[in-house]
């Protein structure tokens, strides 16, 4: 059976960066399973292994606009070091989250400080940058 429309997958991957480095891997755990075509994935590497089976391993390169786009800047902002509980150490590259008052969590990173202003990132972590998958079909299976 191949991956398509109407099925489960069960799939390894290793995500790496352009530069090499290692960012996730299914690797001495146990697959992803998803349904295909429900956006449980991204979609531009659910577009690439349509049509893979059993067994079959590809590399997959995306580029940022295919993950998780391109570096919005207008999501980099200075707020006030007194948004921040005072009792925690904040340090470049902690990530937090806030509830909008529409009930959405929003995660957001620290990317720096200037003088009582801390800078936030709004921005998914892989935003900007080319990824690679070593993807491995494990199982596909029909929904019915």
């Amino acid at each position: 059976m191949k991956v398509g429309p109407g099925t489960i997958v069960l799939m390894d991957y290793s995500l790496y960066l352009k530069s090499g480095e290692l960012i996730a891997t299914t690797e001495g755990k146990s697959p992803i399973e998803f349904e295909f075509g429900k956006g449980e994935i991204l979609s531009a590497l659910e577009e690439r292994i349509e049509g893979m089976e059993v067994g079959e391993k590809r590399e997959i390169v995306l580029t940022p606009e295919e993950g998780f786009g391109n570096i919005d800047y207008d999501a980099i902002i200075d707020v006030p070091r007194n948004n921040f509980p005072e009792d925690i150490e904040l340090k470049e590259g902690m990530t937090f989250s806030l509830k909008r008052e529409d009930g959405k969590v929003v995660p957001f990173t620290i990317r720096g400080f200037k003088e009582d202003k801390v800078t936030i990132d709004f921005n998914h972590p892989l935003a900007g940058k080319t990824l690679r998958f070593v993807v491995s079909i494990v199982d596909v299976k029909s929904i019915t």
